[in-house]
C-alpha cells in the first residue's frame, strides 16, 4: 500500500508537471542592459521574445503596428520585452495586437523601453535569435541606432 501511495504521489506530480509545461512558455535566461538617456539599466531574466522596433511596423495583421509610437526619426528605438508567460496570455497578447485601438502592451509580462542603444547577453543555455531573417547563434547582440546617419526623403519621416 505504501509503495502504491508513492506512485500515485509521483504520477501526481509528474502530471502536475506536464500540466505545468502545457501552459507555461519557457524563454531563454539573458541579460539586457539597455541604455536610457545615457543611463545603463539591466534587465535579466527569461524571456520570450526580444522585439526592437525603429518603425511602428503596421500592417493588416497588426493595423496600429507592433509598436505604434516608434518613428524612425526620433533616434530612439522601441525595445519590448516579454518575460516568460502561459501561452494564453501570450495568445490574449497578440490577438490585442491585431485589435485596432487595443493597448497590446497593457500585460504585466511585457516591458517596453524607448532607448538608443542595448546589448542583449544569453546565459546559460546557448541561444538563437532571427534578426531581420538571419539566424544568429549564441551571441551576445549589441544594437544601436545612429540617427540621421543617411539622408532620407518621405512623407512623414
Amino acid at each position: 500500500d505504501e509503495n502504491e501511495n508513492n506512485n500515485e504521489s509521483v504520477n501526481n506530480n509528474e502530471n502536475e508537471n506536464n500540466n505545468e509545461n502545457e501552459n507555461e512558455i519557457f524563454g531563454s535566461t539573458n541579460e539586457i542592459h539597455v541604455n536610457l538617456e545615457d543611463e545603463w539599466q539591466s534587465i535579466s531574466g527569461k524571456f520570450m521574445c526580444v522585439n526592437a522596433a525603429l518603425i511602428s511596423c503596421r500592417c493588416e495583421k497588426a493595423l496600429d503596428g507592433v509598436s505604434p509610437y516608434a518613428h524612425l526619426g526620433d533616434g530612439l528605438l522601441d525595445l519590448i520585452l516579454i518575460r516568460r508567460c502561459t501561452r494564453v496570455q501570450y495568445l490574449q497578447h497578440l490577438k490585442a495586437l491585431s485589435t485596432p485601438n487595443e493597448d497590446h502592451f497593457n500585460f504585466p509580462f511585457i516591458s517596453v523601453y524607448k532607448c538608443k542603444e542595448f546589448t542583449l547577453i544569453p546565459i546559460g543555455k546557448k541561444g538563437t535569435w532571427n534578426v531581420d531573417g538571419e539566424i544568429l547563434e549564441d551571441i551576445a547582440i549589441y544594437v544601436k541606432v545612429h540617427q540621421q546617419l543617411i539622408p532620407m526623403f518621405g512623407r512623414g519621416i
